[in-house]
Formats: C-alpha cells, sequence, structure tokens
C-alpha cells in the first residue's frame, strides 16, 4: 500500500516548501521499508480547534504529531527541564544572529506547542469508540522537525519521552528506530481521513520557491503602552486589560504585541479568539493573524433545550407554534485550557451582554460577554484577558453593553484587577476631509452633543446626486467581479440594499431579478459543503463570503405544514454553481440556498422559521431511523459500562426472584430501574448530541446557504470590512433621527469601512441653529467708544504663586494681584516694597531694584474686577523698559490664552472667529449668564451687540434658541452674523 499523503495548502510558503520535501522523502523512505501509513498536512478539524499541527503520520511504528520549523543554526535550550517548557528558546544563526525560535503564534517555544497538540490528541482519542480501545494516547509522539543543518546545546528533557526534536536530515533514522504501541491499522487510517479531511497531495506540483525572511517582530507604535502591559502583568491574579483606539492598523499592532510580550515575559500559551468566524477572516487578511470564533470555542458543550425537545420527535408536523422549542448550545469546559493562559479578543467592541437569540437556537445564556466570563472563570484562576477594540464602533447590541464598558467588566469581574489603556490617534494632522469627519464625529460621541454635522468634501469625500450613484454603479458593477468586491455600496436598510441590488441585476448586468449566472452574492451564514462524491472533502465557507455564480440548478421544493387550520409554507431549495470569491484558490463549488432568505426584503419571517424547524426535525427523524440507538457507538459504549452492567443485571436478578414466587419490594425494582434509566439517558443524550452535530455538518438542506446578493449591503455588514471605494446613503429613512448618538456611531463605522474614497448620496446636515430664532428689533445708534474685550485682562487665581512673600491687603482685587505676581516673576532684579488698595477700582504697587531704585505701577480695574490698565506711574530711566516688557508680557498670555468656554459653545465661536478673521472682524464673549451669553462683532468703530440663548436640556444639549440684537452700529454686521447662523 504505502504512503497515502493528503494536504491542506498551509497559508506561509515555506511551510508548503518544507512539507514537500519531507513528503518527498517520506514517499522514498516508505517505498524501501515496505511501510504503510498516512501522512496528513495541516489537519484541521473545528471539533478540536486547539490541534493545529503542520502534520500527522500514522505509520507501522506508531502515531507521531509534526511540526515543522524552517530553521538552521545553534539552538540554545533552556539549561534546566522546569524552562525547558516554559523559556523561549533562542537560535544562534552561521551570520552571528541570535533570533527566538518561533513556537507558533500563540506558545512561547516549539515544545510547548507539541504539548498542547498532544493533549488534544488524547480527546480526539478518547471521543471515539474503536480508536479508544486500539490507541494508547500516552504513546503518541510529537516531533519538531527543523529543516537544518542545526545543532543543540543540550539534550531535550528525559521528564518527555514521547518529544523528540530532529533535522530534515535525520527524520528516516528517527523514524526508523522509533517503536511503539500504536502500530498501523487501515481501520485507524480510515478514521484519521476522515477526522481530518484534505485534499490528495499532488507530487508532480511545481512550488516556486520564495526566500525565506525571518518573521518580523511586532514592535511598538505607541511607546506608552509597555509601561501599561509591564503594569499588567506584573501579578500573577487573573486580570482583565482593555486597549482602546480608532486605528485598526495599532490595534492589530498591539494585537501581536501582546501576544509576544505574554509568550516572552510569562512562558504561557495564548489564544487568539475573535467574535466570529467572519471578523477572525477580516483580522487574518489585515494582521496575518488568524483568531478563533468565540462561537467556536466556547460553545459546543452538550446541547440543552426545553422538555419540548423537537429532535426528540419523529413526526414533522408541529401542533401549534408553541411547541417550536428553542435549542440551547451550551458551554464547553474549560478543562483542557491551563489556569494561567492569555486570552486576547481583538476587535472586542463587537462582544456584548446584549441577549442575541433567535426564536429557534440560542447559544448559551444567549449573552456572549457573560458566557465568555462564566467560560474563563477568571474569579478562580490566573488567567488574563486581554480586550482590544474600538470605542467608537457599532456593536451587536447596546452600546452600553461591550466588552469595551469598564462597569460591565466590573459587573462581571467583581473586585479584580481591570486596567484601561485608551490611545485616540489625532487624526486633525490629516488633510483627508473623511479623517476630519470621522475626528468631529467622535468628539460628539465623547461630548455626549449630536448638535454639529457638516461634510467639506475633498478628494476623499465627495458629494454625488442619484445620476452620479449610477455612474458609479456602472463603472464598478457593470461587468461580473472575477475577485471580492473593492468597491461597496452602503445603505442603513436591508430593503434600501435589496432594491440596489436588484437595479443592477436589472440595468447593468440585464439578467432578470431571479439569481443568475454572473451574479455576486454574500453569506450569512457559516454553512459546510458535503462532498456528494465520495472523492472529495467537505468544504466550509463562512459568514461574509463572497460568491460569484457560474450556473443555477434545480428548484426543489419543501412544503411544510404548520399544523391544524393553519396554512403550508414552502421552503424553496436552490442548487447553484459558484465560485468562492474569498478564498485565494477560487475553488468551484456546488452548494444549496434557502431561496426563501433571498427572496425576503429581511430574514425569513416567524412562520418561515418555524417551517424550517419543522423541516430540520424531519431529517433529525430520518437521521434517527437510519443510524438507530442500538446501532451507535454510545449504545456499545452502554453495554459495556460497569454501572450499567450490575444495575442490570441488578433487575434481571430480582425480575428472576419474583418470577420464582419470592416476594420482591416494588420499591426495590423501582430504584434500581430509574438508576439504570438515569445511565442510558446520558448515553442517549450523547448519541443525540452526536446525530445533531453531524446533521448540521453533512445534510445539505440544513447546511443550505442564507445569500442576498453582494454589491450593496448594509453597514452592519460591513463592519470589520475595509473597500477601496464606497457609495454611503448617509440617510437611513425620512422619519429616522440624526442627532443622537445611535446615528453618529453608525455614521462612523460606515466611514471607517472605506480606505480610499466615500461618495456620499442624499447628506444629512446638522445645525446648532436650526431651531434658533433671529431677533432684530433695535434701531440703528450712533459710533461710541467701546473698550474691547481684548483690552481687559482677567487671570485664574490659580496663577498665584503661593510661595511668594507679597503681603496683599484684605479683599484685595484678585487679577491685580495675579499680576502684581507675574510681574514679580519675570523681574530677577526688584522686589515687591509695599501694596496698597487705594479705591475699589485702583491699586498700587512700588518695586525696588539692588540699586534702591524705586518704581510705581497703578493697576485699574473696572466693576466686573477685570483689569482695564496697567501702566507705569514713575520709575528710573535704565528701568523703564524692563519694566515695561514685564507690563507687556501679560497681554501677550493673555492674547494665547482661549477668550471663549470651553465646550460646544467654544468650538462654534473659535469656528466664527477664524471665518470672520478674513473680514477683519473681531468677536468678543462679554459676559457669561445662565443659558445666555452677551457678545459682540465689532469692525474699526462699528459693532453689534447680541445675546445668544441655549439650552441645557439633554435632548435638546448643543442647540440654541434665539439670538436677540441688543445694539448696532450699522446693519452690514446684522447681516454677517445672520450669515454665520446659516451656515452654522
Amino acid at each position: 500500500m504505502g504512503l497515502e499523503i493528503t494536504y491542506n495548502k498551509a497559508e506561509h510558503h515555506h511551510e508548503n516548501v518544507q512539507f514537500r520535501r519531507v513528503a518527498n522523502a517520506l514517499k522514498s523512505l516508505f517505498d524501501k521499508q515496505n511501510w504503510d501509513g498516512i501522512l496528513i498536512g495541516n489537519p484541521v478539524n473545528e471539533d478540536y480547534y486547539r490541534f493545529r499541527a503542520d502534520g500527522l503520520l500514522f505509520y507501522n511504528n506508531g502515531l507521531v504529531i509534526l511540526d515543522f520549523k524552517d530553521y538552521s543554526g545553534d539552538i540554545i535550550l533552556p539549561a534546566s527541564d522546569e524552562d525547558f517548557e516554559k523559556e523561549r528558546w533562542f537560535l544562534n544563526t552561521k551570520e552571528g544572529d541570535q533570533i527566538k525560535i518561533d513556537g507558533g503564534a500563540n506558545f512561547p517555544n516549539p515544545f510547548r506547542q507539541l504539548k498542547s497538540y498532544r493533549q488534544v490528541m488524547y480527546d480526539i482519542i478518547n471521543d471515539d469508540t474503536l480508536m479508544k480501545y486500539v490507541l494508547e494516547p500516552s504513546r503518541v509522539c510529537a516531533l519538531n522537525i527543523f529543516s537544518g543543518p542545526i545543532t543543540t546545546s543540550r539534550r531535550t528533557s528525559r521528564k518527555v519521552p514521547y518529544y523528540q526534536l530532529v533535522q530534515e536530515l535525520d527524520l528516516h533514522t528517527f523514524l526508523y528506530v522509533y517503536t511503539s504501541k500504536n502500530a498501523y491499522e487501515k481501520a485507524i487510517a480510515d478514521k484519521f481521513r476522515l477526522l481530518f479531511p484534505a485534499e490528495e497531495w499532488q507530487e508532480d506540483l511545481v512550488v516556486s520557491v520564495e526566500p525565506n525572511v525571518l518573521k518580523e517582530e511586532p514592535s511598538f507604535v505607541d511607546g506608552d503602552l509597555e509601561p501599561v502591559l509591564d503594569d499588567f502583568f506584573k501579578t500573577e491574579d487573573a486580570g482583565v486589560l482593555i486597549l482602546e483606539s480608532k486605528d485598526a492598523k495599532l490595534r492589530d499592532n498591539w494585537m501581536k504585541r501582546v501576544n509576544a510580550y505574554a509568550l516572552d515575559n510569562l512562558g504561557a500559551e495564548t489564544h487568539l479568539w475573535s467574535h466570529s468566524t467572519r471578523i477572525a477572516s477580516k483580522i487574518f487578511k489585515r494582521a496575518g493573524l488568524l483568531p478563533l470564533s468565540l462561537y467556536t470555542t466556547i460553545y459546543g458543550g452538550k446541547q440543552q433545550a426545553s422538555a419540548n425537545n423537537n429532535l426528540e420527535e419523529e413526526d414533522n408536523e408541529a401542533k401549534d407554534e408553541d411547541e417550536i422549542s428553542q435549542d440551547v448550545i451550551g458551554l464547553r469546559s474549560d478543562i483542557n485550557i491551563d489556569l494561567n493562559d492569555v486570552f486576547i479578543i481583538p476587535e472586542a467592541h463587537l462582544v456584548s451582554r446584549s441577549l442575541h437569540q433567535s426564536d429557534l437556537i440560542r447559544f448559551g445564556s444567549g449573552r456572549l460577554l457573560n458566557d465568555l466570563f462564566s467560560f474563563l472563570k477568571l474569579t478562580s484562576t490566573k488567567r488574563k484577558l486581554i480586550l482590544i477594540g474600538d470605542p467608537y464602533m457599532l456593536s451587536y447590541g447596546r452600546v452600553e453593553d461591550t466588552a469595551l464598558n469598564v462597569s460591565v467588566i466590573n459587573e462581571l469581574f467583581e473586585n479584580g484587577n481591570i486596567i484601561t489603556y485608551r490611545n485616540i490617534d489625532d487624526e486633525t494632522s490629516s488633510k483627508s476631509q473623511i479623517y476630519k469627519t470621522r475626528k468631529k464625529i467622535t468628539s460628539a460621541i465623547d461630548e455626549q452633543i449630536f448638535n454639529r454635522l457638516q461634510y467639506h468634501y475633498d478628494e476623499s469625500l465627495l458629494e454625488v446626486n442619484q445620476n452620479g450613484a449610477s455612474e458609479l454603479l456602472t463603472d464598478w458593477f457593470g461587468t461580473p467581479l472575477d475577485n471580492e468586491p473593492i468597491n461597496a455600496v452602503l445603505f442603513y436598510s436591508k430593503s434600501d440594499a435589496r432594491k440596489t441590488n436588484l437595479w443592477i441585476k436589472d440595468r447593468l448586468l440585464r439578467n432578470g431579478r431571479n439569481i443568475c449566472d454572473r451574479d455576486l452574492l454574500i453569506v450569512n451564514n457559516n454553512i459546510n459543503i458535503p462532498d456528494e462524491s465520495g472523492f472529495g472533502h467537505p468544504t466550509k465557507v463562512t459568514n461574509g463570503s463572497y460568491l460569484r455564480v457560474l450556473g443555477v440548478e434545480g428548484l426543489e421544493q419543501k412544503e411544510i405544514s404548520l399544523g391544524k387550520n393553519k396554512t403550508s409554507i414552502i421552503l424553496n431549495y436552490r442548487k447553484i454553481r459558484v465560485k468562492l470569491l474569498s478564498n485565494s484558490q477560487q475553488p468551484i463549488l456546488s452548494i444549496l440556498i434557502l431561496e426563501n432568505y433571498l427572496n425576503n426584503e429581511e430574514d425569513l419571517d416567524r412562520q418561515e422559521q418555524i417551517a424550517l424547524k419543522i423541516f430540520t426535525n424531519h431529517r433529525f427523524a430520518e437521521l434517527k431511523k437510519t443510524y438507530s440507538f442500538e446501532k451507535s457507538v454510545s449504545y456499545n459504549s452502554l453495554q459495556i459500562n460497569s454501572e450499567f452492567k450490575k444495575v442490570t443485571e441488578q433487575l434481571k436478578e430480582l425480575e428472576y426472584r419474583e418470577q420464582k414466587g419470592e416476594r420482591i419490594l416494588k420499591k426495590d425494582i423501582k430504584r434500581l430501574t430509574v438508576e439504570r434509566n438515569k445511565i442510558e439517558r446520558r448515553y442517549k443524550k450523547d448519541y443525540t448530541a452526536s446525530l445533531i452535530i453531524d446533521l448540521r455538518k453533512s445534510d445539505p438542506y440544513i447546511n443550505a446557504a442564507y445569500i442576498n446578493y453582494g454589491w450593496a449591503i448594509t453597514v452592519h455588514k460591513s463592519v470589520g470590512s475595509q473597500f477601496d471605494n464606497v457609495l454611503f446613503k448617509v440617510l437611513q429613512s425620512d422619519d429616522a433621527g440624526i442627532t443622537n448618538e445611535s446615528y453618529f456611531r453608525w455614521l462612523y463605522s460606515g466611514l471607517t469601512a472605506i480606505k480610499n474614497k466615500s461618495y456620499i448620496i442624499h447628506p444629512q446636515t446638522i445645525s446648532p441653529f436650526k431651531e434658533c430664532s433671529f431677533i432684530d428689533d433695535v434701531e440703528i445708534t450712533e459710533h461710541r467708544e467701546v473698550i474691547k474685550e481684548k483690552d481687559l485682562l482677567e487671570f485664574s487665581i490659580d496663577e498665584i504663586n503661593f510661595t511668594t512673600k507679597i503681603i496683599f491687603p484684605e479683599d484685595f482685587n484678585s487679577n491685580a494681584a495675579v499680576a502684581i505676581t507675574l510681574i514679580n516673576d519675570n523681574l530677577q532684579d526688584f522686589k515687591v516694597e509695599s501694596v496698597r488698595k487705594f479705591t475699589e477700582y485702583l491699586s498700587k504697587v512700588v518695586l525696588i531694584d539692588n540699586n534702591e531704585n524705586q518704581t510705581t505701577i497703578s493697576i485699574n480695574n473696572k466693576g466686573n474686577d477685570k483689569l482695564s490698565s496697567i501702566r507705569i506711574e514713575s520709575t528710573s530711566q535704565e528701568n523703564d523698559e524692563v519694566i515695561q516688557r514685564a507690563i507687556d508680557s501679560l497681554y501677550e498670555k493673555e492674547k494665547k490664552e482661549t477668550l471663549f468656554p470651553n465646550n460646544f459653545r467654544g468650538d462654534i465661536y473659535s469656528d466664527w472667529q477664524f471665518l470672520l478673521y478674513e473680514k477683519d472682524i473681531v468677536i468678543e464673549l462679554k459676559t457669561e449668564h445662565l443659558n445666555e451669553d452677551r457678545l459682540m462683532l465689532s469692525k474699526g468703530n462699528d459693532f453689534v451687540m447680541f445675546n445668544l440663548r441655549y439650552t441645557t436640556a439633554q435632548k435638546k444639549r448643543g442647540f440654541f434658541i434665539s439670538l436677540t440684537i441688543k445694539e448696532k452700529t450699522n446693519q452690514s454686521l446684522v447681516l454677517i452674523l445672520k450669515d454665520l447662523l446659516k451656515n452654522g
């Protein structure tokens, strides 16, 4: 028979090259030794997601887990056996460099990586009835194969006899001398082939070799993060670290850096998880690290369901809608995860404790974040959780419930070590309007004031009308796509997206309203496409994948009765041939789609969901008839269960004695019957759970794809994606409100999906003056001298140097006191001799220099305590200039400080100041009162005085109510003021 080789192509080129070298060498070795075996490259099974070995070899001498390392040089192993497992390994290259040896993305060293895979192999063997009686898990070998040539500083630890480290050159020798009880059997090989489906290895395929480039070490973009990590990881206790940034590249760098930091400093295994498989694939395309879906990792324990579980029913008709139960997928056990491991969740803003479930299925409690904390058991372990996300993005559920909300984490991890760090990059440095718009949106969210939204267009942000939108669609989608789309159309509602998708089909592709060749589809669920030929293997298609239709085949209709006195529902299943654009190899697949989903404006309606549940029950009942409990592995396991055998024998004994006429207590028979049934139910549950898993993996109807057309999608669907160019309809609906956080987050999320250009259609603007009344009922007055606010000085009391020895009179003007202190600080060779208060509006200070020369300064203040003048009353000629410079510095300081409030009003007044500057017009805030500001515009001797009222009510916060002209010298400034209000 020889060596059978199957292979799943690796993502990294050097791994494919190394596997080819090893496979070719093994082929020759097996032929020469007349061995039989199977070699599986990159074995993958989603039920055992932690098993990510490079290869699995089962042959005459044993079962070997393989991990390839493309390194050559002197390997420096930790000296002690204890450190051999936990510490980093290093390599001295022939060039004289020392580099760390990669232990995979999540392990401190290669041994720890293979130890983890070996632990999972225990479960794989023990979960299978046949393998657990034939194979010994403790005799499975874990083998690191280095490309070489290599030398090692020590032998591997004797405490781990079934782990070895070899170079490719010595592999054949190792396999020849190695021996264990796990000898090759074809039945077991067939089991592994089914567990880890892969393509037949193409021996004659030519692979172009790329230069071997060492993995780039992640580096800090933000130097402030390292002390945060030091602080977080310095304690051995469990903890939660929350890292926030708007910059996806920075977040990805944080993910890599935290992962490397944990491996370098803790020697702990790291786990990279994300909200879903769809989000994981987006992260992988961006950052090169592939997280696992939370739904795959923490769920999948024994299925729970209500007492009325229709999967136990063989009748496919429901008496009533209420009889349709909700399947509950339980949490997995954490038994295989170390108590000190580190868990990293990128895009954590998508993880929420909001209830998420359908009428038919629920994962755990339906609250993903709560279930994550239940799974991790932080309060009783030393595990650490790092949550990395964007605090402004949309989430699945309420914003208040996301994993980035510290108050939520405090509730779930009470009295735990929680550290937060935020780096909100300053995008104002970018000249791109799309970034400036995002910045203003995030500022509004931070301040919780949604009173301003305006678009300033440039080459990155453009407005288009309906004709312009049509031209873009024609340019982008006028011909069928051969790859994933780089352009997209974003909407709020699925119904709007559907209308545009049908328009593209009708006007551009001209292939009708029904699904047809050349259509672009997007998948909305995770599906397994069964192998119908027996020569291939199942293909997994994930949520968010793009498909191009190559052909449409027959329609199969399933009429489902909803019970007495109720109409039937038709489920339409159609087979189509597609190219999977989201896969670099773009395989051609035949899939079954549920056309009801495609043809609805939204998701399946309630009756369709019930019909689908009934049909699922029917398929399950058919599967049970084909694979009855009595023919199952679970039944065979039940028969050899010692406890079950004991109880059964005791029951038979009692029944036999009863038949002979002995008096037997009924309660003893009942007790033993209850015990036996309890054991039997446990195995029947395992049998049912196993059948359900098999149904969901292999049944083409249960795995039918839920698809929509893919040219236009919703903003929610775009989360995690980025497109070069986007046509963005920013109007949600005619009656939707926009002055709220929900709209601003939605808008921000849509703009975040854009790498290059955004074409805005139906732009929605918000002005803080949209309901502001303009009152101008005063006559023009004659010119008069106006004391301008810029000539008045006002300081904060905090600016007084309280270490000074200056003695101020009682009730002295605070602004004058600050002025005297600042003047004294600026004069090195002077000291204050006296300070006197002459009137409420006049104060004087006497200064003396080192030569006993006196200087007297007069300080005048207005009734509002602001300083109207500071002047030298008398001084010597040599001191006049230096004293005047000290006084002038006070005015320079005042010019640098803002004249406006540090809130939304100040932002608006500052914008006005910038616009008015070009017209040589000065704006000043004269006084502030409760809900009202009194301001003045002036140009030369002309001015207009006006009062501006605003509201502090929560729903109207940030909006102005009225502007009232109080005094004016001409009408031109009033007209300019009107324009300011009009433009917001």
